[in-house]
């Protein structure tokens, strides 16, 4: 067994995050203003495809609307494990010690001591991390008169990657400490095409006066899903992330699929309503199969060997109310069903948000929220959000409510940071 494990872990499983990003993430300043058909940003149109019609100024006789550079950042989360980088560092030693001095009251003490520590370290001891780029110049918004709406055209690369901790128990073997604990890897790196129609169907002047705008988008999902199990008391002399960085290279499954999506908002003066479905059609994804890993063939009652990953379909509901200028707005939505990611964590997100969008280029865009992950372990986090020059510079910032100890230091349990360049109006 190796010291710093969770540290090396995290660092051996980076590349995925280097490479690509997911599709299901946070975008921009969306990140704050939630899921919901939001013109400040043009990244509302990858949650609700209805959006992409309210992102052009119809009045001002707009046609074109486009990210400079509309995402690029990443989030990193972390289980509720205290401590246990100095945990595993003092099980090593242990381990280390009566490897060098074998005696049966070493081996009980330590055992008296660390089954606890592996068995919550199995249950709670986990990195999860992930990275979303958006491709320059996208997304794209495009009002044609002749097709009476809105054409969207979307690309970008996201990845995710998860490292947990699979336990179990330590055993006297002549005096000696042993275990077949091993740590487990799941990846996805995927680049997302996408493309758009939106258009105004309904309109009504009189009692609760309003436009309902429908929408419909494809996308194309390139999928690289990853995973790998490694155990950690190990003979060959090889080091935690050498084993990752070759498990993860040699085992990968590259699959393509397409995704629906729908959507619709109804849109007044000083409110909205909308509801998005997304990847009705359930989209199927790979992983390579782990039946000739000896290590995981271990856990075999707790992982699946041969596993395919199912986008399951999310329908999303959101509300706005705002002032007629939409100087200031409070936002909010839901998911209505708890769906996996990639890496089979469970989500089902919350949001609500209010945002101040001044006219003047020269005033800061201001906006702060709320998000909850009412599904899995339920965290919940703060989000603040700045732009400048009308929302065309933005940063975003997510700070967890949760909190871990690592090495000693409290930190919060999710903490990310995207950054956004686009046209706004």
């Amino acid at each position: 067994m190796k010291k710093h494990l969770l540290a090396t872990a995290a660092i051996a499983a980076l590349p995925i995050a280097a490479q690509a990003a997911m599709p299901i993430g946070s975008f921009g300043s969306a990140t704050t203003l939630g899921q919901g058909a939001n013109p400040q940003t043009l990244n509302s149109t990858r949650y609700n495809p209805a959006a992409g019609y309210l992102m052009i100024d119809h009045e001002a006789k707009e046609k074109l609307r486009f990210g400079y550079w509309s995402q690029f950042g990443g989030s990193i989360e972390f289980g509720q494990a205290d401590n246990f980088k100095e945990d595993i560092d003092d099980l090593q030693k242990a381990i280390d010690d009566l490897g060098k001095n074998p005696n049966a009251q070493g081996v009980a003490d330590a055992k008296t001591r660390f089954d606890a520590v592996l068995l919550k370290f199995g249950e709670n001891g986990r990195i999860k991390f992930s990275g979303n780029v958006a491709v320059p110049g996208l997304p794209l918004a495009v009002h044609s008169e002749t097709l009476g709406g809105t054409i969207v055209v979307d690309a970008s690369v996201s990845a995710l990657g998860r490292v947990s901790f699979l336990d179990a128990p330590l055993v006297d073997v002549s005096n000696t400490l042993r275990t077949r604990s091993a740590v487990y890897v799941k990846g996805a790196s995927v680049v997302e095409l996408g493309l758009g129609y939106s258009r105004p169907v309904f309109s009504n002047s009189g009692n609760f006066p309003g436009t309902l705008v429908l929408g419909a988008s494809t996308k194309y999902y390139g999928a690289k899903l990853t995973k790998q199990v490694s155990g950690i008391d190990r003979d060959d002399g090889k080091s935690i992330g050498t084993l990752i960085n070759d498990g993860l290279k040699d085992n990968s499954k590259s699959t393509s699929a397409l995704g629906i999506d729908l959507g619709a908002v109804w849109q007044s003066d000083y409110y909205q309503v909308g509801v998005a479905a997304q990847n009705l059609n359930s989209p199927k994804f790979d992983y390579s199969s782990l039946d000739n890993n000896r290590d995981a063939r271990n856990f075999s009652t707790e992982i699946s060997l041969n596993e395919t990953y199912t986008m399951d379909p999310q329908y999303t509901v959101s509300g706005a109310v705002f002032t007629k200028s939409k100087l200031w707005m409070i936002t909010g939505s839901m998911d209505m069903v708890e769906v996996n990611d990639p890496v089979g964590d469970k989500v089902k997100n919350m949001q609500v948000a209010a945002s101040f969008f001044p006219k003047n280029p020269v005033a800061p865009v201001a906006r702060i929220g709320y998000q909850k992950n009412l599904a899995g372990e339920k965290l919940s986090a703060l989000n603040f959000g700045l732009g400048l020059f009308r929302g065309v510079a933005n940063i975003d910032l997510t700070y967890g409510l949760e909190s871990v100890k690592v090495d000693g230091n409290t930190l919060p349990r999710q903490f990310g940071l995207q950054f956004s360049f686009e046209e706004t109006f």
